[in-house]
Protein backbone atom coordinates (compact mmCIF):
# COMPACT_ATOMS: atom_id res chain seq x y z
CA UNK A 1 0.00 0.00 0.00
CA UNK A 2 1.31 3.58 -1.01
CA UNK A 3 2.04 5.81 1.66
CA UNK A 4 0.05 9.32 1.03
CA UNK A 5 2.11 11.14 3.54
CA UNK A 6 5.25 11.05 2.05
CA UNK A 7 4.14 12.36 -1.59
CA UNK A 8 3.18 15.69 -2.98
CA UNK A 9 -0.67 15.25 -4.56
CA UNK A 10 -2.78 17.59 -6.21
CA UNK A 11 -6.43 17.26 -6.00
CA UNK A 12 -8.36 19.08 -9.30
CA UNK A 13 -11.80 20.70 -8.48
CA UNK A 14 -10.35 20.95 -4.36
CA UNK A 15 -12.67 23.77 -4.48
CA UNK A 16 -15.90 21.52 -5.53
CA UNK A 17 -18.01 19.45 -3.70
CA UNK A 18 -16.27 15.84 -3.70
CA UNK A 19 -13.00 17.84 -4.08
CA UNK A 20 -12.76 19.70 -0.34
CA UNK A 21 -13.96 16.54 1.20
CA UNK A 22 -10.98 14.44 -0.40
CA UNK A 23 -8.59 17.09 0.38
CA UNK A 24 -10.33 16.40 3.97
CA UNK A 25 -9.17 13.01 3.76
CA UNK A 26 -6.22 13.15 2.73
CA UNK A 27 -4.94 15.51 5.65
CA UNK A 28 -6.40 12.55 7.61
CA UNK A 29 -4.15 10.16 6.21
CA UNK A 30 -1.17 12.54 7.73
CA UNK A 31 -0.91 14.18 3.68
CA UNK A 32 1.16 17.22 4.47
CA UNK A 33 1.87 18.37 1.23
CA UNK A 34 -1.37 18.20 -0.87
CA UNK A 35 -2.19 21.19 -3.66
CA UNK A 36 -5.27 22.56 -3.97
CA UNK A 37 -4.87 24.58 -7.39
CA UNK A 38 -8.07 26.61 -8.59
CA UNK A 39 -9.35 26.85 -12.08
CA UNK A 40 -7.56 30.42 -12.44
CA UNK A 41 -4.30 28.79 -11.32
CA UNK A 42 -4.53 25.66 -13.48
CA UNK A 43 -7.67 26.06 -16.11
CA UNK A 44 -7.77 22.53 -17.16
CA UNK A 45 -9.61 23.33 -20.77
CA UNK A 46 -6.20 25.03 -21.88
CA UNK A 47 -3.73 22.60 -22.11
CA UNK A 48 -0.98 25.37 -21.76
CA UNK A 49 -2.01 26.30 -19.18
CA UNK A 50 -2.86 22.50 -17.33
CA UNK A 51 1.36 21.91 -18.42
CA UNK A 52 2.89 25.19 -17.05
CA UNK A 53 1.12 24.99 -13.53
CA UNK A 54 2.26 21.29 -13.49
CA UNK A 55 6.00 22.16 -14.20
CA UNK A 56 6.13 24.59 -12.06
CA UNK A 57 4.58 22.50 -9.04
CA UNK A 58 5.68 18.68 -9.81
CA UNK A 59 3.13 16.96 -7.74
CA UNK A 60 4.01 13.23 -7.23
CA UNK A 61 0.42 11.83 -8.14
CA UNK A 62 -2.97 13.76 -8.96
CA UNK A 63 -6.66 13.19 -7.75
CA UNK A 64 -8.65 14.30 -10.54
CA UNK A 65 -12.09 15.53 -9.37
CA UNK A 66 -12.50 18.65 -11.35
CA UNK A 67 -16.09 17.78 -13.24
CA UNK A 68 -18.10 19.91 -15.36
CA UNK A 69 -21.69 18.33 -14.33
CA UNK A 70 -24.71 19.20 -12.56
CA UNK A 71 -28.18 17.16 -11.82
CA UNK A 72 -30.15 15.39 -14.67
CA UNK A 73 -31.70 18.99 -15.63
CA UNK A 74 -28.10 20.70 -17.01
CA UNK A 75 -27.25 17.67 -18.28
CA UNK A 76 -29.64 16.88 -20.35
CA UNK A 77 -29.28 20.67 -21.86
CA UNK A 78 -25.81 20.86 -21.44
CA UNK A 79 -25.26 17.50 -23.36
CA UNK A 80 -22.19 18.90 -25.31
CA UNK A 81 -20.86 21.16 -22.90
CA UNK A 82 -20.43 18.46 -20.60
CA UNK A 83 -18.97 15.83 -22.93
CA UNK A 84 -16.37 18.53 -24.64
CA UNK A 85 -15.45 19.93 -21.32
CA UNK A 86 -14.77 16.70 -19.33
CA UNK A 87 -13.08 15.14 -22.13
CA UNK A 88 -10.49 17.83 -22.60
CA UNK A 89 -9.77 18.63 -19.15
CA UNK A 90 -9.21 14.87 -18.67
CA UNK A 91 -6.89 14.56 -21.88
CA UNK A 92 -4.87 18.26 -21.00
CA UNK A 93 -4.53 16.53 -17.30
CA UNK A 94 -2.88 13.33 -18.25
CA UNK A 95 -0.80 15.14 -21.58
CA UNK A 96 0.52 17.33 -18.65
CA UNK A 97 1.43 14.32 -15.94
CA UNK A 98 2.60 12.04 -18.59
CA UNK A 99 5.27 15.18 -19.40
CA UNK A 100 5.77 15.95 -16.00
CA UNK A 101 6.68 12.42 -14.92
CA UNK A 102 3.71 12.32 -13.29
CA UNK A 103 3.58 9.13 -10.67
CA UNK A 104 -0.01 8.29 -10.17
CA UNK A 105 -3.60 9.67 -11.50
CA UNK A 106 -6.38 8.79 -10.19
CA UNK A 107 -9.72 9.74 -11.94
CA UNK A 108 -13.17 10.19 -10.57
CA UNK A 109 -15.51 8.48 -13.20
CA UNK A 110 -19.11 7.79 -12.52
CA UNK A 111 -21.37 4.81 -12.08
CA UNK A 112 -24.10 6.65 -14.70
CA UNK A 113 -21.54 5.66 -17.27
CA UNK A 114 -22.85 2.16 -17.42
CA UNK A 115 -25.16 1.45 -20.63
CA UNK A 116 -29.04 1.63 -20.08
CA UNK A 117 -28.98 -2.66 -20.75
CA UNK A 118 -26.71 -3.41 -18.00
CA UNK A 119 -27.56 -5.85 -15.51
CA UNK A 120 -28.27 -3.95 -11.94
CA UNK A 121 -26.53 -4.28 -10.03
CA UNK A 122 -23.68 -2.96 -12.59
CA UNK A 123 -20.33 -5.38 -12.63
CA UNK A 124 -17.56 -3.09 -14.07
CA UNK A 125 -16.89 -6.12 -16.79
CA UNK A 126 -19.96 -4.80 -18.28
CA UNK A 127 -19.02 -0.70 -18.68
CA UNK A 128 -17.66 -1.08 -21.99
CA UNK A 129 -20.57 -3.36 -24.07
CA UNK A 130 -23.18 -0.20 -25.17
CA UNK A 131 -22.62 3.30 -24.98
CA UNK A 132 -24.30 4.85 -21.94
CA UNK A 133 -27.67 6.65 -23.01
CA UNK A 134 -30.37 9.38 -21.38
CA UNK A 135 -30.09 13.05 -20.54
CA UNK A 136 -26.59 12.56 -18.75
CA UNK A 137 -24.90 10.95 -21.75
CA UNK A 138 -23.05 13.20 -22.68
CA UNK A 139 -21.30 13.47 -19.03
CA UNK A 140 -21.22 9.90 -19.02
CA UNK A 141 -19.54 9.09 -22.17
CA UNK A 142 -16.43 11.78 -21.21
CA UNK A 143 -16.69 10.23 -17.89
CA UNK A 144 -16.00 6.67 -19.18
CA UNK A 145 -13.19 7.49 -21.89
CA UNK A 146 -11.21 8.73 -19.19
CA UNK A 147 -10.70 5.05 -18.50
CA UNK A 148 -9.39 4.63 -21.95
CA UNK A 149 -7.03 7.37 -22.10
CA UNK A 150 -5.47 6.09 -18.77
CA UNK A 151 -5.03 3.04 -20.24
CA UNK A 152 -3.38 4.10 -23.23
CA UNK A 153 -1.34 6.59 -20.72
CA UNK A 154 -0.23 3.06 -18.59
CA UNK A 155 0.88 1.38 -21.84
CA UNK A 156 2.76 3.44 -23.78
CA UNK A 157 4.01 5.58 -20.51
CA UNK A 158 3.93 3.40 -17.62
CA UNK A 159 1.55 6.29 -15.83
CA UNK A 160 0.34 4.32 -13.28
CA UNK A 161 -3.32 5.29 -12.10
CA UNK A 162 -6.86 3.93 -10.39
CA UNK A 163 -10.19 4.66 -12.02
CA UNK A 164 -13.38 4.94 -9.56
CA UNK A 165 -17.02 5.19 -10.24
CA UNK A 166 -19.05 6.65 -7.43
CA UNK A 167 -22.91 6.55 -6.69
CA UNK A 168 -24.88 9.28 -6.60
CA UNK A 169 -23.01 11.59 -4.44
CA UNK A 170 -25.06 13.55 -1.77
CA UNK A 171 -23.76 15.66 1.82
CA UNK A 172 -22.68 18.87 3.06
CA UNK A 173 -20.89 21.27 0.59
CA UNK A 174 -22.96 19.59 -2.62
CA UNK A 175 -23.81 22.57 -5.00
CA UNK A 176 -27.89 23.91 -3.96
CA UNK A 177 -28.43 26.02 -7.11
CA UNK A 178 -31.71 24.29 -8.69
CA UNK A 179 -30.45 24.85 -12.51
CA UNK A 180 -26.76 22.59 -11.40
CA UNK A 181 -27.89 20.68 -7.79
CA UNK A 182 -28.52 16.84 -8.02
CA UNK A 183 -31.96 15.20 -6.96
CA UNK A 184 -30.90 14.80 -3.38
CA UNK A 185 -29.96 18.68 -2.66
CA UNK A 186 -32.87 20.10 -5.09
CA UNK A 187 -35.03 18.04 -2.72
CA UNK A 188 -33.23 19.09 0.44
CA UNK A 189 -33.98 22.66 -0.57
CA UNK A 190 -37.35 22.07 -2.08
CA UNK A 191 -38.94 20.51 1.42
CA UNK A 192 -36.67 23.12 3.92
CA UNK A 193 -38.46 25.82 1.60
CA UNK A 194 -41.69 24.31 1.88
CA UNK A 195 -41.45 24.48 5.50
CA UNK A 196 -40.47 27.46 5.65
CA UNK A 197 -43.26 28.77 3.95
CA UNK A 198 -45.85 26.74 5.14
CA UNK A 199 -46.44 25.02 1.87
CA UNK A 200 -48.94 22.31 1.44
CA UNK A 201 -47.37 20.65 -0.88
CA UNK A 202 -44.10 19.91 -2.99
CA UNK A 203 -43.68 19.15 -6.56
CA UNK A 204 -40.30 16.82 -7.19
CA UNK A 205 -39.34 16.16 -11.01
CA UNK A 206 -40.06 12.63 -12.76
CA UNK A 207 -42.24 10.16 -11.70
CA UNK A 208 -40.76 8.71 -8.94
CA UNK A 209 -40.06 5.71 -9.61
CA UNK A 210 -36.45 5.20 -10.84
CA UNK A 211 -34.63 3.48 -8.19
CA UNK A 212 -31.09 5.24 -7.24
CA UNK A 213 -28.07 4.26 -5.35
CA UNK A 214 -26.84 7.09 -2.92
CA UNK A 215 -23.41 7.60 -0.87
CA UNK A 216 -22.08 10.22 1.71
CA UNK A 217 -19.72 12.01 -0.38
CA UNK A 218 -17.57 11.40 3.26
CA UNK A 219 -17.32 7.64 2.00
CA UNK A 220 -17.06 8.83 -1.55
CA UNK A 221 -13.90 10.75 -0.54
CA UNK A 222 -12.57 7.68 1.71
CA UNK A 223 -12.89 5.43 -1.10
CA UNK A 224 -11.09 7.57 -3.80
CA UNK A 225 -8.32 7.61 -1.03
CA UNK A 226 -8.03 4.20 -0.27
CA UNK A 227 -7.73 3.63 -4.36
CA UNK A 228 -4.80 6.28 -4.94
CA UNK A 229 -3.56 3.77 -2.07
CA UNK A 230 -3.71 1.08 -3.17
CA UNK A 231 -4.63 0.41 -6.81
CA UNK A 232 -2.08 1.02 -9.76
CA UNK A 233 -4.33 0.06 -13.07
CA UNK A 234 -6.92 1.90 -14.38
CA UNK A 235 -9.46 -1.04 -14.43
CA UNK A 236 -12.62 0.20 -12.96
CA UNK A 237 -13.96 0.24 -9.80
CA UNK A 238 -17.31 1.27 -8.34
CA UNK A 239 -17.90 3.24 -5.02
CA UNK A 240 -21.51 2.45 -3.88
CA UNK A 241 -23.41 0.88 -1.06
CA UNK A 242 -24.94 -1.41 -3.13
CA UNK A 243 -28.37 -0.59 -1.84
CA UNK A 244 -31.20 1.55 -3.59
CA UNK A 245 -34.22 3.79 -3.49
CA UNK A 246 -36.44 4.80 -5.54
CA UNK A 247 -36.84 8.70 -5.93
CA UNK A 248 -40.17 8.16 -4.38
CA UNK A 249 -39.03 6.76 -1.19
CA UNK A 250 -35.95 9.54 -1.23
CA UNK A 251 -38.26 12.10 -1.79
CA UNK A 252 -40.35 10.95 1.35
CA UNK A 253 -37.28 10.69 3.93
CA UNK A 254 -35.92 14.18 2.80
CA UNK A 255 -39.26 15.10 4.06
CA UNK A 256 -39.46 13.43 7.20
CA UNK A 257 -35.67 14.47 7.91
CA UNK A 258 -37.15 18.10 7.63
CA UNK A 259 -40.31 17.67 9.24
CA UNK A 260 -42.40 18.55 6.79
CA UNK A 261 -45.85 17.26 6.48
CA UNK A 262 -47.42 17.44 3.34
CA UNK A 263 -48.69 16.17 -0.13
CA UNK A 264 -45.81 15.27 -2.78
CA UNK A 265 -46.68 15.84 -6.56
CA UNK A 266 -44.93 14.53 -9.57
CA UNK A 267 -44.03 16.26 -12.49
CA UNK A 268 -43.43 14.01 -15.13
CA UNK A 269 -42.97 16.28 -17.95
CA UNK A 270 -39.39 16.10 -16.52
CA UNK A 271 -37.29 13.56 -16.89
CA UNK A 272 -36.60 10.14 -15.18
CA UNK A 273 -32.83 9.50 -16.20
CA UNK A 274 -32.49 5.78 -16.48
CA UNK A 275 -34.79 3.38 -14.45
CA UNK A 276 -32.12 1.65 -12.30
CA UNK A 277 -28.41 2.63 -11.08
CA UNK A 278 -27.00 0.33 -8.17
CA UNK A 279 -23.48 -0.86 -8.45
CA UNK A 280 -22.08 -4.43 -7.38
CA UNK A 281 -19.29 -3.45 -4.71
CA UNK A 282 -17.61 -7.10 -4.51
CA UNK A 283 -14.63 -5.22 -6.72
CA UNK A 284 -14.79 -2.41 -4.52
CA UNK A 285 -14.34 -4.73 -1.22
CA UNK A 286 -11.34 -6.88 -2.72
CA UNK A 287 -9.56 -4.23 -4.40
CA UNK A 288 -9.93 -1.54 -1.37
CA UNK A 289 -10.78 -3.75 1.18
CA UNK A 290 -13.25 -1.38 2.41
CA UNK A 291 -17.49 -0.86 2.69
CA UNK A 292 -18.92 2.70 3.19
CA UNK A 293 -19.98 3.01 6.58
CA UNK A 294 -22.91 6.16 6.66
CA UNK A 295 -26.86 5.17 6.49
CA UNK A 296 -29.06 6.69 3.89
CA UNK A 297 -31.16 8.55 6.67
CA UNK A 298 -27.49 9.60 8.81
CA UNK A 299 -26.75 11.52 5.96
CA UNK A 300 -29.50 13.10 4.99
CA UNK A 301 -30.02 14.30 8.21
CA UNK A 302 -26.34 15.44 8.48
CA UNK A 303 -27.09 17.66 4.90
CA UNK A 304 -30.50 19.34 6.18
CA UNK A 305 -28.79 20.67 9.12
CA UNK A 306 -25.43 21.48 6.91
CA UNK A 307 -28.43 23.42 4.74
CA UNK A 308 -30.01 25.18 7.50
CA UNK A 309 -26.73 26.30 9.63
CA UNK A 310 -24.41 26.69 7.20
CA UNK A 311 -26.15 27.55 4.04
CA UNK A 312 -29.21 29.50 4.79
CA UNK A 313 -27.87 31.25 8.17
CA UNK A 314 -24.86 32.54 5.87
CA UNK A 315 -26.73 33.43 3.10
Amino acid sequence: MRDLSAVRIAVTGAGGFLGRHVVEALAARGCRDVLTPSRGACDLLDRSASLGWMQSHKPDMVVHCAAATGGVGWNNTHAYEAFRDNLLMTLHLVDACIDCGVQHVTHISTSIAYPPTAAVPFEETSLWKERPGGPTAGYAHAKRLGQAVLEHAQSQHGLQSAVVMPANMYGAGARMDPSRSNVVAAMVKRFVDAADTGASEVVCWGSGRPMREFIDVRDVADGVVRAAERVDTPEPINLGTGQMCSIRELAERVASCVGWQGEIQWDTSKPDGVDKVCCDVNRMQQALEWLPCIELEDGLRRMVTWYLEDVRKGA
